[in-house]
């Protein structure tokens, strides 16, 4: 009895894992170096706009010929996106291509640089760039116009917005159904609720059939 009073002494346990911890599952030889890979080159579109950048003006035909660049509406439409916040510099890369031999600005290029243009308020320029594209015959298209009349509106000028509308005609391209929405658009978007309700109800009902109208009858012009 006495024997079973004994409590046993405690037998301690011993657990290998403390002493020889476990292997990871992979192992990286100790020779391995961490690569870090390299950047992509610059794009194309990138590479012309830094060019355009860094050069002077007289320089730049030079500059850009040193190179031997494929020019396509989608390069030249990227780039002037690129220079969207370098207004003058982008107008300067787009005339300087206007005088290359082979290549001929597609008219989605030719918006971007009135859009360009009227956003400095450099509105002779975009007029010429209108008259450019008629002479071409690519153009001008109702985005040209919705651009100048969008232009117009947000600098103050409403009714010079209306002008654009209505003169349309005047430069090969006659007014729609889409035009007479856009410029209802822009009038409203620049708070000229009253304007864009006139003009909406002097053209009432108005289809564009696409024959000419003397606007200046209605007192607009």
């Amino acid at each position: 009895m006495f024997n079973q009073l004994l409590v046993k002494p405690v037998q301690r346990t011993w657990n290998s894992s403390h002493l020889f911890p476990l292997k990871p599952r992979f192992w990286l030889p100790r020779n391995t170096l961490t690569t870090i890979p390299e950047s992509p080159p610059p794009s194309e579109d990138a590479t012309v706009a830094k060019l355009v950048l860094e050069s002077d003006p007289s320089s730049l035909p030079e500059t850009l010929s040193n190179h031997s660049f494929e020019w396509t509406s989608q390069l030249v439409n990227s780039v002037l996106k690129r220079l969207w916040n370098h207004g003058p510099k982008a107008l300067q890369f787009f005339k300087h291509l206007e005088r290359h031999p082979t290549y001929i600005h597609s008219s989605s290029s030719f918006e971007l640089a009135i859009d360009i243009a009227a956003r400095l308020r450099e509105y002779n320029a975009a007029w010429a760039l209108v008259g450019r594209m008629r002479a071409l015959r690519i153009g001008p298209t109702p985005r040209a116009f919705a651009i100048l009349a969008e232009r117009y509106a947000t600098g103050g000028k409403a009714h010079r917005a209306v002008k654009v509308f209505l003169s349309m005609h005047e430069h090969g391209c006659y007014q729609d159904l889409n035009s007479f929405n856009t410029i209802l658009d822009v009038l409203c978007k620049t708070r000229r609720v009253e304007m864009a309700h006139s003009l909406f109800k002097t053209f009432k009902g108005y289809e564009g059939d696409g024959g000419e109208r003397n606007y200046a009858d209605d007192g607009y012009l």
